[in-house]
């Protein structure tokens, strides 16, 4: 398999894994927003205020609250399912992290290993000098200064 052919599957799979985390994101923060908004309608806008903020709990809070008190049923399960794909966010991000990582760092050796590759290839093409580069090799006693050093006065 050839490399643009690999960093193409990579990218396919990296864009399908961001899209979903982008769609699951929106629908989680819809969902967390509804119930800030309940929360808001039945106990005023402190309420509401701590529910948006500590995300998950305040999720978890109403959907335990709307549950035992049997009122909004549905909105109650929407809440506990908000509640578990917060915590479940929050419970993978560490594999998610490690995988990420070695993601990247199998491109980047993939990467490393194409550029050695074609390194290898420059070097054993046999490139006729031209003429002014010959007669100046000829010429030539003393090494040419390297970059960054000043010639000798």
């Amino acid at each position: 398999m050839s490399f643009d052919t690999r960093q193409s599957q990579r990218k396919r799979i990296l864009d399908r894994i961001i899209l979903a985390a982008q769609v699951a994101a929106v629908l989680y923060l819809a969902t967390h927003a509804l119930i800030a908004w309940r929360a808001h309608e039945i106990d005023g806008i402190a309420s509401a205020i701590l529910t948006f903020v500590f995300l998950g709990f305040g999720d978890l809070y109403w959907g335990l609250r709307w549950a035992y008190e049997g009122a909004d049923l549905w909105l109650a399960a929407v809440a506990l399912a908000a509640a578990a794909v917060c915590f479940t966010s929050w419970a993978t991000r560490g594999m998610f992290n490690r995988w990420a990582m070695r993601f990247t760092a199998d491109m980047l050796e993939d990467m490393g290993s194409e550029l050695g590759r074609m390194r290898d290839e420059a070097e054993t093409i046999d490139v006729e000098p031209i003429e002014g580069e010959k007669a100046r090799d000829e010429t030539s006693d003393a090494d040419p200064p390297r970059s960054g050093t000043r010639p000798p006065e």
